[in-house]
């Protein structure tokens, strides 16, 4: 006879077996990285392009009334940057916790 197992035991065995909690703090990282590259874009980047093209606010850069290339550059840039901190973060931790071997098989 298989001893059933109580519904905690299956939940602990899920957390440990998907990484539920690595992805809990990845989330949490990620939402905390998203709030700086926010406040980058928005306070650093965009006044920057902004004065360089004469303009008050880069929202303000339309190519065609009513389409906002400039809100567009923004959300580009904040995209790209969050992009490269995903991909440095996953290098980093396939180098720390993958052989050699395994990130060969990888293409990395």
């Amino acid at each position: 006879m298989t001893k059933n197992k109580s519904f905690i035991d299956e939940f602990m065995g899920f957390v440990k077996g998907f990484g539920v909690i690595g992805l809990a703090i990845g989330v949490v990282i990620g939402g905390a990285a998203k709030t700086i590259v926010d406040s980058l874009v928005a306070n650093i980047i965009e006044p920057i392009l902004a004065m360089i093209g004469g303009l008050d606010n880069i929202s303000e850069l339309w190519v065609v009334e009513g389409i906002k290339f400039g809100a567009f550059i923004g959300d580009l840039i904040n995209f790209l940057i969050l992009l490269w901190i995903v991909f440095v973060a996953v290098k980093i931790i396939i180098s720390r916790f993958l052989s050699p071997k395994e990130r060969e098989d990888m293409g990395m």
